[in-house]
């Protein structure tokens, strides 16, 4: 019985560690979700629309005076490129550390449903990886 009780808690640990890493992840996209879609879109009061590569910046990442350690810097969602920061996160009375970076690339059409080709576009995708350390 007391290996029983031992593996739910073991389960019920990793089932906390991975929920806490899903959250950390999300807050990081939440962050890049929520800024504007390109540095040529900042106050626009337009959306861009898909093609339109008027204005749109030749670079991805952040521009001078943008900062990690001050997310109110950041103004489109590419400016998480490059992210690389540790956590810690309280999980069932202890503590579980992640390491979090982000990528950002401008999407590639596919050519088939397994190869991509072609120009990239002007959509832009930004990963956000959460592992535990």
């Amino acid at each position: 019985m007391p290996l029983v009780v031992a593996a739910a808690m073991v389960l019920a640990l990793f089932g906390l560690n991975r929920q806490r890493a899903l959250a950390t992840g999300e807050r990081w996209a939440g962050i890049a979700r929520d800024l504007a879609f390109d540095v040529g879109d900042v106050g626009a009061l337009q959306m861009r629309l898909q093609g339109n590569v008027a204005g749109l910046s030749s670079r991805l990442g952040r521009e001078a005076g943008e900062t990690l350690s001050d997310l109110a810097t950041l103004d489109d969602v590419d400016d998480v490129a490059g992210l690389l920061v540790v956590e810690d996160a309280p999980v069932a009375g202890g503590v579980v550390t992640f390491s979090i970076t982000a990528t950002a690339a401008y999407a590639v059409p596919r050519t088939s449903t397994t190869s991509p080709g072609g120009a990239p576009t002007t959509a832009k995708v930004v990963t956000v990886v959460v592992r535990e350390v």
